[in-house]
């Protein structure tokens, strides 16, 4: 790998302190030079728009490029003092102008950061290697996740070049399914039987991923004996947006509809549908007539692969079930479809009780249809 590669691989660019460095803009890109080892050598170093830095070394008092510092094999004592010496200019311009990252991919960094959000747990680097990290259930202390940076030939022989990926648990018998999906691949130094892995390359969307990663720390909080008595088992919150669907009126003219499907659903399971920003909070409840629908549909900000039709149960004022609320009983977010923990499920059910009963809008003498940013192809 080239020494810049090494040393800027999990970081990215802030052009905003660019020029305070000494880097200076060329068309599209930054440049800068630097002299070092008492003026015997000079670096050139050019930064691009997407952060990948380029660099050269020159021997200043025969003016050629010393191309030593780039090959490996070229080991002596000298050569290894040179590419230190340049290393070190490398270091400090990844200080002065670079944010530092855990891991190398975008998805991998993103991932992360989800799983902060949602299990409140960071990464753990428990080798020397600190490109691999493990997500672990602080109960119980196993782990649910595993990001390591391996070579692309482990997952698909004959592949070049390296990839970062996740390791997550799921239940055996669904195992054979998974793999069939575009992105996961037969697990990687863990066991097969239990373990899938996941290409970290966008080739999965976070949503999908982070739904894996779900049902993985469920495995993990079971130890405790946690994971059957914390999540109701065939009850979900899925999120709805309304940049992409007005959800209220949508239900008011038609309590039966079809929505995308992205958890292991069931027929029979409830969803409760979580309406985002402005409102946040819990809209309605919902019982699950079908599920794994095909469906062909992408407009650039929805797409779906596969939907479930729904029936309106009964609808929630947006006062009584806010995101305020839900975060007492560990709903912190809903980025994708979740199982509802059980005691916000008894809180919901208290609530009810107490609570006059809103009943769904009566449906219209038609045929069910999508709402138009889930019309199925």
């Amino acid at each position: 790998m080239p020494l810049e590669s090494e040393i800027f691989q999990r970081r990215r660019p802030d052009f905003s302190r660019f020029e305070a460095a000494g880097l200076k803009k060329d068309g599209g890109e930054w440049r800068c030079s630097r002299v070092f080892m008492d003026g015997q050598f000079r670096a050139d170093i050019r930064v691009d728009a997407r952060g990948e830095v380029r660099g050269r070394v020159y021997d200043l008092d025969t003016g050629d490029e010393y191309l030593a510092v780039h090959i490996p094999s070229q080991s002596g004592a000298f050569v290894a003092s040179v590419r230190q010496a340049y290393a070190d200019v490398l270091r400090d311009l990844a200080q002065r102008c670079f944010t530092a990252h855990d891991f190398v991919a975008d998805q991998s960094n993103r991932v992360a950061a989800l799983i902060r959000e949602r299990f409140g747990n960071p990464p753990e680097f428990p080798w020397q290697d600190d490109s691999s990290a493990v997500f672990r259930e602080p109960r119980t202390r196993k782990w649910y996740g595993v990001i390591m940076r391996i070579g692309r030939g482990k997952l698909e022989p004959g592949k070049d070049g390296e990839v970062d990926v996740l390791n997550v648990k799921a239940d055996a018998a669904d195992v054979p399914a998974l793999l069939k999906e575009r992105g996961i691949f037969r697990c990687y130094h863990m066991n097969k039987k239990y373990w899938v892995t996941v290409a970290l390359d966008d080739s999965l969307g976070d949503e999908r991923v982070m739904e894996l990663l779900e049902a993985s720390h469920a495995f993990a909080a079971r130890g405790t004996g946690k994971s059957s008595a914390a999540l109701s088992d065939g009850v979900w919150i899925v999120p709805a947006n309304y940049r992409y669907y007005d959800v209220e009126k949508g239900f008011a003219e038609n309590p039966v509809h079809t929505w995308k499907q992205t958890a292991r659903v069931r027929p029979g399971d409830l969803v409760y549908l979580y309406i985002g920003s402005p409102v946040s909070a819990i809209y309605c409840k919902c019982r699950v007539l079908e599920t794994d629908i095909p469906c062909d549909y992408d407009d650039g900000a929805v797409r779906m692969s596969r939907v479930m039709r729904l029936a309106m149960l009964r609808r929630y004022g947006r006062e009584l079930l806010p995101m305020v609320l839900m975060k007492k009983f560990g709903v912190r977010a809903v980025r994708s479809a979740r199982r509802m923990p059980e005691t916000l499920r008894r809180e919901i059910d208290r609530l009810e009780a107490e609570n006059p009963q809103e009943a769904p809008p009566a449906a219209k003498k038609q045929a069910d249809r999508p709402s138009k940013t889930r019309r199925i192809k």
